[in-house]
């Protein structure tokens, strides 16, 4: 075999083994050795590496699955949520999602990929209900829905620097998982009083990418 169909079916293999486990948090993980498995099989076959057009006014996504690396590159500035058939709510890419704030569903189930795309949905991710085609009266009451939680939203804000208390007065300390400094900033923001989790390979591959482009600045400027 060639170095890629070897290393395709190995991570084939070990991800199947880990959906076959019973604990459904580490089954979970398939998703992700396949993410960064297919990531090192593109480099290995030479193959660009996959991207998705949207159009260019807002839309919701459906997909078989996302990949978390797929999650992580979406602009909520176009994409108002997506819809995957399979996948799971414990995923990386669930957690993504809940990040970046998208309404998501998963596991919807196949007969979600029947749909055409340009199809009117309303996507609601606190119960994980995807309408198809609504009419007026529906969504009117999907917008009201829509000012109501933005309202809440708002008004969690104004009390995010608060201390977290519990009804019965037990105190609880707020830390956040983040992956660099922008992060960091949300975090304070939304009332965070330390780091859970800090994920120092995004940091380090930050740094990576500026000494990739100071260096050709540096080629550039050589060569003027």
């Amino acid at each position: 075999q060639s170095a890629a169909a070897a290393w395709q079916s190995t991570i084939d293999a070990r991800a199947e083994a880990l959906t076959r486990l019973n604990e459904p948090l580490l089954a979970a993980r398939s998703a992700d050795l396949r993410d960064v498995g297919y990531r090192v099989l593109w480099l290995l076959v030479k193959a660009n590496t996959r991207t998705v057009s949207l159009p260019d006014h807002p839309v919701i996504i459906v997909a078989q699955d996302l990949a978390p690396s797929d999650t992580a590159a979406l602009d909520p500035g176009r994409v108002l949520g997506f819809c995957t058939a399979a996948g799971g709510p414990t995923s990386h890419t669930a957690i993504i999602a809940r990040a970046l704030r998208l309404p998501a569903m998963v596991s919807a189930g196949s007969r979600v990929m029947d749909l055409e795309n340009g199809t009117l949905v309303i996507l609601n991710g606190d119960n994980g209900t995807l309408t198809i085609a609504p009419d007026a009266k529906a969504i009117a009451l999907a917008e009201t829905a829509q000012r109501r939680q933005q309202a809440r939203r708002r008004t969690a804000q104004q009390s995010a620097l608060e201390p977290a208390v519990t009804q019965d007065g037990h105190r609880v300390e707020v830390a956040a998982n983040v992956a660099g400094p922008a992060e960091a900033e949300q975090a304070v923001a939304s009332g965070a009083e330390g780091i859970g989790l800090l994920r120092t390979e995004f940091l380090l591959n930050g740094q990576r990418r500026l000494r990739k482009r100071s260096n050709s600045r540096s080629i550039a400027t050589s060569w003027k």
